[in-house]
């Protein structure tokens, strides 16, 4: 009997050792993590290939504060946006508002090469090396030229030699006159409620 007992105990021992020493210890363990990030946005549904404005307020009761914070086109019916731009501390009320101007065209983010090849006939060396650009957002572009009409109706004068026609592009304008013109414009259109108070008029370079 005792010789039964202490072969029992032993088949015991080896049988708990063989259970020990195949479940992992809990302390050898690795936890497996998951890192979240929480954005805030909204849900446009609109027409694929629509431009919206993206706008905010921190205060709904500001209804002439909005800002606008990109152009997105729209690629799908229904498209979800995220503010990953939003600061940690405080809130943001959202809208998205449907952008149409006749007169420009919206240049969408992406990445292009700049500058011109080596092999390019008639090649100057200021036009390289080529590098790879990358606009990380949209933007619109006037889709004409500046007239010697919308210039005068913004400064209240034309610089212009070729005179005659006010459809023609307005010439003989410095780098002065012509940032000037975009910061008249500026002014006018955002006291006109025509365009975001941050939003700027400026040039394409």
């Amino acid at each position: 009997m005792k010789t039964r007992w202490s072969t029992l105990v032993r088949l015991l021992s080896l049988l708990c050792l063989a259970v020990w020493a195949a479940v992992p210890r809990a302390s050898a363990q690795t936890s497996a993590g998951l890192d979240l990030q929480l954005y805030p946005g909204l849900t446009i549904t609109g027409a694929v290939g629509t431009v919206y404005s993206i706008e905010f307020v921190t205060d709904v009761s500001r209804t002439n504060a909005w800002r606008c914070l990109e152009f997105v086109r729209l690629p799908a019916t229904n498209y979800l946006w995220f503010d990953r731009s939003a600061p940690v501390t405080g809130r943001r009320f959202y809208r998205a508002v449907a952008d149409v101007r006749t007169n420009m065209i919206f240049i969408p983010p992406g990445s292009f090469k700049m500058g011109s090849p080596t092999n390019e006939v008639d090649r100057l060396d200021d036009e390289g090396p080529q590098t790879v650009v990358t606009l990380t957002k949209g933007f619109y572009m006037a889709k004409y030229k500046v007239t010697q009409t919308d210039y005068q109706w913004v400064t209240g004068s034309t610089p212009s030699v070729f005179t005659g026609d006010f459809s023609r592009p307005v010439e003989t304008v410095s780098w002065e006159d012509a940032t000037n013109y975009c910061a008249l414009l500026t002014q006018r259109e955002r006291a006109a409620r025509l365009i975001r108070t941050n939003s700027v008029y400026r040039l394409p370079t």
